[in-house]
């Protein structure tokens, strides 16, 4: 079972060269939630065959007043980057940050611009 999550994991980085320590502690560290049964049943009843994703209308989304900040991987192969650009536009305040050479992990590929990001955001610099 480590390998099928290792090989997804490693998919989620722009530079595998960079992260590979980050993703085997991140590997050990999950197996054994992930063993546990009732988080295996969890995903099982998520990715049950006809099961609706959970999703936000339109109306939903624009009602929403909080300011929010999109962060997303350039190079994400895992989401499209469109899904946050739907988001920073349909969110009434919203900023989205497209980060160059950061797959889906950007709070860990490119760390130092992500806490920067979350700073300006919590002291209304954003």
């Amino acid at each position: 079972m480590t390998a099928p999550l290792q090989k997804l994991l490693a998919s989620f980085v722009f530079d595998m060269d960079t992260l590979s320590g980050v993703v085997d502690r991140v590997v050990a560290e999950r197996m054994p939630y992930i063993e546990r049964a009732d988080v295996k049943r969890s995903h099982a009843a998520m990715f049950a065959p006809g099961t609706k994703p959970p999703a936000f209308t339109v109306e939903e989304l624009t009602s929403l007043p909080h300011k929010t900040l999109c962060v997303h991987g350039r190079d994400d192969i895992i989401v499209p980057v469109e899904s946050s650009t739907y988001l920073a536009k349909t969110l009434p305040n919203a900023t989205l940050h497209v980060i160059p050479k950061s797959g889906h992990w950007t709070q860990i590929e490119t760390h130092d611009v992500f806490v920067h990001l979350l700073e300006d955001l919590l002291h209304d610099r954003i």
